[in-house]
């Protein structure tokens, strides 16, 4: 999906007229750490609530503006996943999205995009999650796949990360069953690393619906 998909209507940007101590102030009303100044729709530049903070509070944008820090654009169109990228890289909380004139056409916010980023990767759809540990010479998506529809599953989506200091992987299966006790004992039969397991067991499901009855017996 493209990068306008995390556009944002409701952050405002900061103007070259506006004080340092009004820029601070329109910063702390929206809850964030870095502002975008714009002139009309050109990107003047991103500034933090640090950098302001070592400025005169009385001085404007536009005064200040020689001094600002440099700062990235995204072309519109780019990906999501770029724009996830580099606010991660540059730890910046918004992010101008610019047309093929450079010109403004929205603003990506780090919280849409965590939104959307939680969407993609943990859709919801109730199910088990499944975190295997794997070194990227054995990575198999399609065997992975196929263990899990062995067990009458469906893997809803994927999710690699690639571990410091470690040559390995994990890779975090979200599928659509509750129950993966068997498709546990494939994967650990096929040799895999099975670090993490979050769901609900058979065993489980029972012990709780035998509770339940009995509380209701005792309530009776």
């Amino acid at each position: 999906m493209l990068a306008s998909e995390l556009i944002d209507p409701s952050i405002l940007p900061l103007h070259p007229d506006q004080t340092v101590e009004e820029a601070l102030e329109s910063l702390h009303d929206q809850a964030l750490l870095h502002g975008i100044v714009l002139d009309c729709d050109r990107v003047l530049g991103i500034v933090s609530e640090d950098w302001l903070l070592d400025a005169n509070s009385k001085e404007t944008l536009k005064q200040l503006s020689a001094g600002f820090p440099e700062s990235t654009v995204l072309k519109i169109n780019q990906s999501e996943l770029e724009a996830m990228r580099v606010m991660s890289e540059q730890q910046i909380d918004v992010l101008p999205l610019v047309d093929e004139n450079e010109a403004c056409v929205g603003i990506i916010s780090l919280r849409r995009t965590f939104i959307r980023l939680g969407q993609k990767i943990a859709p919801p759809i109730a199910g088990g999650i499944l975190v295997l540990r794997v070194h990227p010479l054995n990575y198999q998506l399609s065997q992975m796949a196929q263990i899990v529809e062995s067990g009458d599953a469906l893997v809803h989506a994927l999710y690699v990360e690639h571990l410091n200091n470690d040559q390995h992987m994990l890779v975090t299966l979200f599928t659509n069953k509750e129950d993966l006790d068997g498709i546990v004992q494939t994967f650990r039969r096929y040799e895999y690393d099975v670090v993490g397991t979050f769901y609900q067991s058979v065993d489980e499901v029972r012990l709780k619906q035998r509770y339940d009855s009995l509380m209701r017996y005792l309530n009776t």
